[in-house]
């Protein structure tokens, strides 16, 4: 799993994600993911992953890792 770096404004090593969920149709489902500070809020961008609606898996085809590789890419 990917590792977040620490934000670029303030330093702060405490990286978290906040996901929302949106209906796809009835078997799927879009989420809508980013990684934020805790300190200072600063939001990375936005990842959208379209996955099965009802899957025993917390974490859908590694929502997770693509988020932090987005937060670590940041320019």
């Amino acid at each position: 799993m990917t590792k977040p770096l620490p934000c670029p404004f303030c330093g702060n090593t405490d990286i978290r994600y906040s996901k929302k969920t949106s209906s796809g149709d009835r078997r799927t489902c879009v989420y809508h993911i980013t990684a934020y500070c805790t300190k200072c809020r600063c939001y990375g961008p936005r990842t959208l992953i379209k996955a099965p609606r009802y899957s025993s898996a917390g974490d859908p085809e590694g929502l997770l890792d693509k988020v932090y590789q987005a937060w670590n890419q940041r320019i």
